[in-house]
This record gives structure tokens, sequence and C-alpha cells, in this order.
């Protein structure tokens, strides 16, 4: 890809980002995590991910892939059984001296999670976990990571997490952001289909970027 064209690429995803963010906290907004028709939010339950937890799939719904990681979210789930597939993910500012081309922020994750619960109408549920104050605390908690997912009031523990079964291609696609099989095509500008929301096309563009776009869009938004 040419360097204007991928300058052009980054500015564009960068305040698209920022659109989207302001969207989100401005509206509060629920990510619907079954399928079918949407339901009235009476009929069902609220799951909410802080910005260090990044849910993946909900049952047979694979989460979509969001170019800012660290955004708090919830989940719309119908009642019933629940299995919520998530990790933990930080972001970490780098303080050291940097040489041109090194990334400007650590990246902690630990690997897939799985916490299965019953899930009631009406009823609000969030993830509890130990929080890190630095990238090193960040670094033994992703190592070791457990969580729970308690009822809205945080008294009762709904749900313990557990390591998922072994890595399939399809659950390792789905924490890359990729399609099972997909390769990265280099070409992250090319068209986007007409109709498509922001927020549809800018996830369509970061699913398209390369692994080097990507940790240099990156470099450059932490700057």
């Amino acid at each position: 890809m040419q360097k204007g064209l991928f300058s052009d690429f980054r500015w564009c995803l960068l305040v698209s980002a920022l659109a989207l963010v302001v969207g989100c906290s401005s509206t509060g907004a629920r990510l619907k995590a079954y399928e079918g028709a949407a339901l009235p939010d009476a009929e069902t339950a609220t799951l909410k991910a802080p910005a260090a937890i990044k849910v993946i799939r909900v049952n047979d719904e694979k989460m979509s892939a969001f170019l800012l990681k660290d955004m708090a979210l919830q989940f719309s789930l119908k009642p019933g059984a629940n299995d919520v597939v998530f990790q933990y993910r930080t972001i970490w500012a780098k303080n050291d001296v940097r040489r041109d081309g090194d990334s400007a922020v650590n990246v902690v994750e630990s690997k897939p999670m799985i916490a299965s619960f019953d899930a009631k109408a009406g009823e609000t549920y969030t993830f509890e976990f130990e929080q890190a104050g630095d990238v090193r605390e960040a670094q033994q908690i992703a190592e070791a990571f457990s969580a729970e997912i308690v009822n809205g009031a945080r008294t009762v523990a709904i749900a313990t997490s557990a390591d998922t079964p072994a890595a399939t291609a399809d659950s390792q696609s789905a924490i890359s952001g990729q399609s099972p099989g997909a390769m990265d095509t280099g070409d992250a500008a090319a068209s986007v289909p007409d109709g498509l929301s922001t927020l549809e096309a800018l996830n369509l563009l970061w699913k398209r970027a390369s692994r080097e776009e990507k940790e240099a869009f990156l470099q450059q938004a932490f700057d």
C-alpha cells in the first residue's frame, strides 16, 4: 500500500474511532448477543463488560471485534443458559524511550476463559476480577486470570470463569478479529460496501488491515 494512502487510512480510522467512542458513551447502547429479532429490554438480561474484559463469544454468537479495545460495553442476553467466552485485555502506554518503529503501548491479555450462568430477564450482571495498578501487575493477573460474573448488587457470584477447551482456529480468529482461515490482505483501504454504518465500515476496514498496518495505527493513535 502506498505511504500516502495508508496515512489517509490511519487518519480516517482515528477520526472514526473518536466519533465511535463519543457515540457509544452518549447513547449507552447495548449490543445484541443472541440470534433472532431484537427483544424489548425488559425481556432480556444485561451483561456489563468493563474496559479490561473483551467478550469474544456469547453462546454461538461471535461478538464484533472493535477497533478500540479498551471500551466498556453492555450486552443484551436472552434469559436462560448463557455461555460467555471472554479474555482479560489491557493496554498500557510505554514510558521508556522508544526507537522509531517500536510500539507505543504494551498489550497485556489472558488466554480465553468461559463462564456459564442462567440469566434472568430484567437482571443486570457484571464481571468482578482483580484490578491492576500498572503493567507488571496486569501481566501477573493475566498469567493466572480468573473472574466471576456477579449480579447487579454484587452480592451473589453467579458464575466463575474456567479455561476454555483447547483453542480452535475459530476461537483464535475471534480473538484476532479475522474470519477462520482468513489472511491479511495488505489492502485495508479497499472499497467498503454502500449502506454500512460508520461502526460497521470501521470494523470491516480494521479486519482487512494487515498486522503491520494495525500495529502502525496503534502506535500513531497512542503517540
